[in-house]
């Protein structure tokens, strides 16, 4: 049986063709992470607090 290849890290180029792409989508994009599983990206702008008002806010239906 042959062995199965160990994944490999995204090559700098893959890395900067993502990223153009992304920025393309969301200016503001960052690379966060790059790992075996491909490239996490940060969206500045979901992380402010207005982003977030209702994060920790219950949602239920309205009583009817």
């Amino acid at each position: 049986m042959p062995s199965r290849r160990s994944p490999s890290l995204p090559t700098p180029k893959q890395i900067r063709d993502v990223l153009a792409a992304v920025i393309e989508q969301h200016p503001n994009a960052r690379i966060l992470c790059v790992s075996t599983d491909g490239v996490t990206f940060e969206y500045p702008e979901t992380t402010t607090k207005a982003a977030h008002e209702w994060s920790d806010t219950a949602f239920m239906a309205a009583n009817s």
